[in-house]
Formats: C-alpha cells, sequence, structure tokens
C-alpha cells in the first residue's frame, strides 16, 4: 500500500473495501492491477488497483472443472 493515507483510501474505494484497517501486513494481489503498471521496482505510483471482472477468469486462475481435466489422477 502507498505511504500516503489519501492515496490508500483511494486504493480501498477501488477495492470497495473503504471501512477496512490497513496494517504492515496487508497486501493486494498483482492481479488488481493492469500490467502496465507492475514494474521491476514495484507498483507504479500513479497505478489504482481495480477489481477484477467476475465474469472472466483471471489470468493464472482456473476452475475446478479446468483443474480436474488438466491433473494428474491421485493414486491412493
Amino acid at each position: 500500500f502507498p505511504k500516503d493515507k489519501a492515496r490508500v483510501k483511494v486504493w480501498l474505494a477501488a477495492l470497495r473495501e473503504t471501512e477496512r484497517e490497513i496494517t504492515d501486513q496487508h497486501q493486494i494481489c498483482e492481479d488488481h492491477f493492469l500490467s502496465h503498471h507492475i514494474t521491476p521496482n514495484g507498483i507504479s505510483p500513479d497505478a489504482i488497483p481495480i477489481m477484477p471482472s467476475l465474469e472472466e477468469p483471471v489470468a493464472g486462475w482456473s476452475s475446478c472443472e479446468e483443474q480436474d481435466e488438466h491433473s494428474d489422477p491421485v493414486e491412493k
């Protein structure tokens, strides 16, 4: 999270989490940022997190059916 408290409020509003109290342990995963906001040095200062669409899977996520299709059977 940014150090600027006003910027933190903007981020929380974007994530619809305006009532949440942020501590040093809180983080936002990269799925909540546009790819051009993710840099080798971290998140760009002008980035604002986004809510991923619930209609489309988030990059790197798959449904249970997809996992079952592609996973090796578990030996018992």
